[in-house]
């Protein structure tokens, strides 16, 4: 069977690409979190990419190319699809265009004042598939600009976020819980076994705050994490305020599970497990738990 690549699916929406005209790019995970930037700030994503490094000291990395194939990687060798970008401008000073990521100070190591800034444009080609398509990089990761076509390795259903790894091996943003949730159809194993059982939960933010909480009834803890993508803070005291103070606060919470029960359980046995995990992290102390 012939072998699919991500530059023959581009060019059944006619984009003619090939190693003279364009390169591939894999953004690494590592110290920094590309899959988090880029879901949750697109312009502040595109900005990295128009920031390099000077190659061997001289010229740019995209010097020789005019379109910028991007991904994300993945697990092991994999990589995520997340746009094609046009290449407007060549080669500029980076300094004289730092003052764009002033307001990025946070990601400030990210960027190479000293280095080469090109002017990028996202193409709306493709864009349903934005997210969705996985590609094998290969052996050679570390080299994360290439010329080499790659092979695609599946399409996504729409709105799948990633595969269920276990209960107690998880610690979803609120993005990922939103985007689990919304497509419940995409993701239909973490609803599934998040519907069967009973458990106790943390919710967690950036400044280290904690709050513990439980799950019983019917639907478990999905049942109950539909309540915070609904409402943002499920009801809970100590939640409301900071979205009082800050109503976009809910962006830094996580989600993780502490312990799963029987969905046959009482409400009261279910909350004394609760009231355990209260104690031996002291929420009600040092967090966010009211009592």
């Amino acid at each position: 069977m012939p072998t699919f690549t991500i530059r023959k699916l581009l060019s059944l929406y006619g984009l003619e690409l090939n190693e003279k005209n364009s390169k591939l790019v894999r953004h690494k995970e590592g110290e920094t979190n590309f899959n988090d930037i880029y879901r949750q700030n697109k312009e502040l994503f595109n900005l990295y990419q128009s920031f390099q490094s000077k190659k061997d000291g001289k010229k740019g990395v995209f010097s020789d190319c005019k379109y910028i194939i991007s991904f994300i990687g993945t697990e092991n060798t994999k990589a995520k699809f997340v746009g094609v970008f046009k290449k407007l401008s060549d080669e500029e000073n980076a300094n004289k265009h730092i003052w764009k990521i002033k307001k990025y100070s946070k990601y400030k190591y990210l960027f190479n004042e000293n280095g080469i800034y090109y002017k990028l444009k996202e193409l709306s080609v493709c864009k349903e598939l934005k997210s969705r398509i996985i590609i094998e990089w290969g052996l050679s990761t570390r080299n994360w600009c290439q010329k080499k076509d790659k092979e695609i390795f599946e399409i996504l259903p729409k709105g799948y976020v990633k595969q269920f790894p276990g209960y107690l091996n998880f610690i979803l943003d609120f993005y990922e819980l939103e985007e689990i949730i919304t497509n419940s159809e995409s993701n239909r194993e973490w609803k599934i076994l998040l519907s069967s059982v009973a458990g106790v939960y943390l919710i967690s933010d950036k400044k280290g705050n904690q709050y513990v909480g439980s799950a019983y009834g019917k639907n478990g803890i999905w049942g109950r994490w539909e309540q915070y993508v609904e409402t943002k803070d499920g009801g809970n005291k100590k939640l409301k305020e900071l979205l009082q103070k800050d109503k976009e606060y809910y962006k830094n919470f996580k989600f993780t599970i502490l312990q799963t029960l029987s969905s046959a359980l009482t409400k009261n046995e279910v909350i004394k497990y609760e009231e355990l995990f209260k104690n031996k992290l002291g929420s009600k102390v040092f967090g966010l738990n009211c009592n």
